[in-house]
């Protein structure tokens, strides 16, 4: 949470598949980063990491 209060305006936290009590607590917290929050059902998309050749 320390981390993220320098996070950049013009970025987004996107937190996947977050439980009800999680998402509440977040909310109530007020922390500067709280407008950054996006909140999603869906799990996130991996991007397959290519290995070098």
């Amino acid at each position: 949470m320390h981390a993220a209060e320098s996070f950049p305006a013009t970025h987004r936290l996107v937190l996947h598949r977050v439980r009800p009590r999680v998402e509440r607590v977040l909310e109530r917290c007020g922390a500067a980063f709280s407008p950054q929050l996006a909140l999603d059902d869906e799990p996130p998309k991996v991007v397959p990491v290519l290995p070098d050749r």
